[in-house]
């Protein structure tokens, strides 16, 4: 009799336990949707969620500075540091597919908090490790993969909550927004911070690294609370199938219109392309041109300026030009801006050229990521947009880095930058007829009749 006193409320808490966890990760059906995208919503209202993606990136970009330099102290070996960054990458490789899934499966906004909380408690574990001098190359590497694996599932998350809370019209200045914020995160603000930081004390940067996701999360939590953000996780068949089938059906969706897939080719050649161009990029500014290393970093620089104004103007150039008439164009100046960069004995052209092509690459990334989330229905834009970011991310940059060392050693650096122009014109000759501003037109408005 005691046995079973004792035993009874816990199975009553378990099961009141998993019933609010479930009802926190999914919703009920009986959920009021009550913020939707609609002509009303204003800057101002998705404001938060834009600080909390800015006050995660600068924790990412603390984070990708601090980390090689924690792994340094381990070991300087030099294939046990590049594994650290294969790690942080192969989630993307792994379980991006699975990851839109879950953003289709399960409320977004809930999803992206617990995965900011997680986070956040991997990054204080690791501060643990690091107090109590316990700190191994392998710890890096499991820290390393379980943030790639949230990031995944934060990224997929965000393309569909997206068009749930923000006017369809203003998506492309909210996608140009949400990438100037990474882009300042990671790369002016994170990353010069980080390094301070660590030359302080090795746990100071991760400290601030977990506190930034912890504050992200609130900061979502707090826009839940006050607009009451409950998504209606939609109904689901009851012979739905295990998670490949619903993996399958994003990949289904993609093949059936057209549109779409030309926007996954597009991108994905695109980051296989800028893989190429990037990963040797310090050769052929220290080697080739004979710059110094603070000449390599304000080529750098010319480049991140590039991809910032690519944000901030992308949805001025798309209103005023017309997204149709702009993704064409992009893609075929990418052909003589390689040509250049193979050629060019000049550093100033090369920063310029640098410049236009960041530019271009967000520009055509920010409007095709707004044209998917307008025209793609809800229920599947998770797993649509992880499909992308499975080839995008998890095949095309890899694979686009391995060919450039190899092309390298074979042919010379030049060879690189016109085996990429090269790519362009293949993808050019497969995808303008599908890119012509007439078609994208037509495309768009018929998807979004559907």
């Amino acid at each position: 009799m005691v046995r079973t006193v004792a035993t009874r409320p816990r199975t009553v808490d378990v099961e009141m336990a998993s019933h609010r966890w479930r009802h926190f990760i999914m919703e009920s059906p009986e959920a009021t949707v009550s913020v939707a995208a609609g002509p009303g919503t204003s800057r101002r209202r998705h404001s938060p969620i834009l600080a909390a993606f800015a006050t995660s990136a600068i924790g990412d970009g603390l984070r990708l500075a601090a980390l090689p330099l924690l792994a340094v102290t381990i070991t300087t070996n030099p294939v046990a540091i590049a594994g650290l960054a294969v790690a942080g990458r192969l989630p993307w490789l792994l379980v991006a597919l699975l990851s839109g899934v879950a953003a289709d499966r399960y409320n977004r906004m809930n999803l992206m908090i617990l995965v900011d909380i997680m986070r956040g408690l991997v990054v204080c574990g690791l501060v643990v490790f690091i107090v109590t001098d316990a700190t191994s190359i392998v710890t890096l590497y499991v820290v390393a993969l379980a943030l790639g694996v949230g990031e995944t599932i934060f990224e997929s998350a965000t393309q569909g909550l997206l068009p749930e809370v923000i006017d369809g019209n203003r998506l492309p200045a909210a996608n140009g927004q949400l990438y100037m914020a990474n882009l300042f995160g990671t790369t002016f603000a994170g990353p010069p911070l980080g390094s301070w930081l660590f030359g302080i004390g090795r746990a100071i940067p991760f400290l601030t690294d977990a506190a930034t996701f912890l504050l992200s999360a609130a900061l979502l939590g707090a826009y839940r609370l006050k607009h009451g953000y409950n998504r209606r996780v939609q109904e689901q068949p009851a012979d739905r199938g295990s998670v490949l089938v619903e993996v399958g059906e994003g990949f289904r969706w993609i093949r059936r219109h057209p549109l779409i897939r030309t926007f996954l080719a597009v991108s994905t050649v695109a980051n296989f392309t800028q893989s190429l161009v990037q990963s040797l990029l310090v050769l052929l500014a220290t080697r080739h041109l004979g710059l110094s290393e603070s000449a390599f970093g304000l080529l750098l620089t010319a480049s991140g300026v590039g991809a910032f104004l690519g944000g901030s103007l992308s949805a001025w150039v798309g209103i005023r030009l017309g997204v149709h008439r702009v993704l064409l164009p992009a893609v075929a100046l990418c052909l003589p801006l390689f040509l250049v960069m193979a050629w060019t004995d000049n550093s100033v052209v090369l920063g310029a050229a640098l410049a236009v092509n960041a530019f271009l690459g967000v520009l055509v990334g920010v409007q095709m990521s707004a044209l998917r989330q307008r025209i793609v229905p809800n229920q599947v834009l998770g797993r649509v947009s992880s499909v992308s970011q499975f080839f995008s991310f998890g095949v095309a940059i890899p694979v686009g880095a391995f060919l450039a060392g190899l092309i390298a050693d074979w042919f010379g650096i030049a060879a690189v930058y016109l085996f990429a122009a090269a790519v362009i014109v293949v993808l050019l000759a497969a995808v303008t007829n599908q890119l012509m501003p007439g078609r994208v037109r037509h495309a768009v408005e018929a998807l979004q009749g559907a």
